[in-house]
């Protein structure tokens, strides 16, 4: 049976039985979805969800809490999707943030083919981005906002910048901004990073890692250590 008829089918049963799906099973499945239901109150689930190829979702959805996608067969996110906590788009082919999508907590996108993050999109919280393609920050980024790019196709970063952690361990990134502040920890480990900023110039709160990196084969645990006593390194594998 193909999806024309698979769909035309529930619809049949929608009306029969006077009962509806699940709003999820019924976006999976293509029915038609009212303009008030597009209004979600809490979080939406399709995670892992596969089915008769969900490609794509009707524009105009507003969401109140998370939306998780992540291991679903979508391609492309809707237009002027609106997601009050937290967007999960990980382990999915979707290639495009929209311009007008709005997300009021955190972006996660492991191992997603997009590429970048449109300048105008505030993300507050954090961006969970290990092993996805994406090759630049955004540039209205949040000074709380964590950054996890491990194994990213990033390979520079701006001169000035302010975030709440900033993990690029496997990146081709080979120099830090010249001034670096993070709340948290900053992960180098298995870059081609050679320096450090100044000590005056370089501040974090958690670990720094520096496991397998060109800055500890040059100057040493000892050295880093010395001369960066505010810093609390990291040198194990991670």
């Amino acid at each position: 049976m193909n999806r024309t008829n698979i769909v035309k089918l529930f619809s049949f049963l929608e009306k029969q039985t006077g009962k509806k799906l699940s709003l999820s099973k019924r976006l999976q499945l293509g029915l038609p979805v009212s303009e008030e239901e597009l209004d979600i109150k809490g979080d939406l689930s399709l995670a892992n969800a596969k089915g008769l190829n969900l490609i794509r979702l009707p524009d105009n959805i507003r969401i109140t809490g998370s939306l998780f996608l992540a291991g679903s067969s979508l391609l492309k996110l809707p237009n002027n999707l609106t997601v009050g906590k937290n967007l999960n788009i990980s382990y999915t082919e979707i290639r495009e943030i929209p311009e007008s999508l709005k997300v009021g907590g955190g972006l996660y996108m492991e191992n997603c083919p997009i590429e970048k993050i449109p300048d105008n999109l505030q993300i507050n919280k954090i961006i969970h981005a290990p092993n996805s393609k994406l090759k630049h920050l955004p540039k209205s980024l949040n000074t709380e906002c964590q950054l996890n790019y491990n194994g990213t196709l990033i390979e520079k970063l701006p001169d000035t910048l302010k975030v709440g952690s900033l993990l690029i361990a496997r990146t081709k990134v080979k120099q830090l901004p010249i001034k670096l502040t993070v709340r948290g920890a900053i992960n180098i480990a298995n870059t081609g990073i050679e320096e450090l900023p100044k000590p005056g110039n370089i501040k974090a709160g958690g670990f720094v890692y520096v496991f397998n990196t060109p800055l500890l084969e040059k100057y040493g645990r000892e050295y880093l250590i010395t001369e960066y006593p505010h810093l609390n390194f990291n040198f194990n594998v991670v």
